[in-house]
């Protein structure tokens, strides 16, 4: 880790502070990166694209449609019928977002902009490979969820529990169809009462404020920034890397998904995600899968490097991780069709990312030894592919 690293990070967390997705600090923070970047002597490309201001507010939504069409259901005649169609749709919609794909809830909830900011870094000879480095710029709001195992395990079991109960209510409302019964009215109240409780949890995150996001994610944004410029100074030899600093991450990883859609020609190319590689008592981590309904699993081929080189390098130690109840850009990047792989820094002792989502995250907490320790392994990597280029 260069000084320029710190300075970058320091600049992130403390000068701009919290960079909630779509928000002008966000937007300074990607004026930030663009220039830098442009200081580097890189052509600077900024790419804009719209994305929901809320992670929460879609499944609230989701959850608040499925508690009215409970009411509606009570409703003698045609209440059954309309509820079990709007907990359909709610159902549907919450798997699709969930998922990271298009759906109606998002066309009835607010959205802002936000951007995308990338270069490319040539190689010295006829580029052979080609290699995506990404980290998301933003910050989350203040979330109880993540701020211990156990509140993160209650996360866990409530975003599993909530969904299964909706899929139960819609059940319970196609069978009061067919016939009234007062013990479906009061399984569906029941049910009902579970729904409720995902409702409200997931409502209390947008009453908080947006964290400094020293580790979640400067630690990220300021190694990209600190690759472009080793890059600058001593090209690959084989690949071309593009950098890219992406937003809207933390509502959804949108700027990935608008990058993915943005570059069609980007298809065959391997992309890194760096996010969360600073926290203190924590190793480096290689994702092997990232799961909030379906797991989606991270490229067999750079699993497979990552794995080689954490072999190589005792000092970092790197583990593999399965990563559930929560994603990175890796996601909506693997989903569609890309090979990718996320590296993440996690506590061994709880599994946990020191701070996440908490006012804690500043720069006093960093480890500065680890962060440097975890750029080199992921530097080693990007060698790696140079060289199988």
């Amino acid at each position: 880790m260069t000084d320029l690293t710190l300075e970058h990070i320091k600049h992130f967390a403390e000068e701009i502070g919290p960079r909630g997705s779509c928000t002008e600090a966000e937007r300074k923070g990607h004026e930030y990166c663009r220039k830098v970047l442009g200081e580097l002597k890189y052509d600077v490309h900024w790419e804009e694209f719209r994305a929901p201001l809320s992670a929460w507010q879609p499944f609230a939504l989701a959850t608040g449609i499925v508690l009215g069409a409970t009411l509606i259901s009570l409703i003698d005649g045609i209440g059954p019928l309309a509820a079990a169609a709007l907990t359909l749709i709610a159902i549907v919609s919450f798997f699709l977002h969930a998922t990271h794909r298009d759906n109606p809830l998002l066309w009835f909830l607010p959205a802002g902009e936000s951007q995308n900011v990338w270069v490319k870094a040539e190689s010295k000879k006829e580029p052979k490979r080609t290699v995506v480095i990404d980290a998301h710029v933003d910050t989350h709001r203040t979330a109880w969820a993540m701020s211990g195992k156990g509140p993160f395990t209650f996360l866990q079991v409530l975003t599993t529990v909530g969904p299964v109960a909706m899929v139960a209510l819609l059940v319970v409302f196609v069978m009061r169809i067919f016939g009234a019964s007062p013990v479906l009215e009061t399984i569906s109240l029941a049910l009902a009462a579970i729904v409720l409780i995902t409702f409200v949890f997931v409502l209390l995150p947008d009453l908080t404020k947006f964290v400094p996001g020293a580790n979640d994610n400067a630690s990220g944004a300021a190694t990209v920034l600190d690759f472009a410029a080793r890059l600058k100074k001593k090209p690959l030899e084989n690949t071309e890397v593009f950098l890219l600093l992406s937003g809207s991450e933390e509502v959804g990883a949108f700027g990935a998904r608008a990058f993915v859609a943005a570059h069609p020609e980007l298809t065959d190319v391997d992309y890194l995600v760096v996010d969360n590689i600073g926290g203190k008592d924590t190793l480096a981590h290689y994702i092997l899968d990232e799961t909030l309904v379906m797991p989606v699993k991270s490229d067999p081929g750079l699993l497979a490097l990552a794995r080689e080189v954490a072999d190589q390098n005792g000092d970092v130690q790197a583990q593999p991780k399965n990563l559930r109840g929560a994603y990175t850009n890796m996601t909506p990047i693997s989903m569609a069709g890309r090979r990718g792989i996320a590296f993440v820094n996690y506590r061994p002792s709880d599994g946990m990312i020191p701070d996440w989502h908490q006012q804690t995250d500043t720069v006093d907490r960093l480890d500065l030894d680890i962060l440097t320790g975890t750029q080199d392994y992921i530097w080693e990597i990007v060698e790696a592919l140079d060289k199988q280029a």
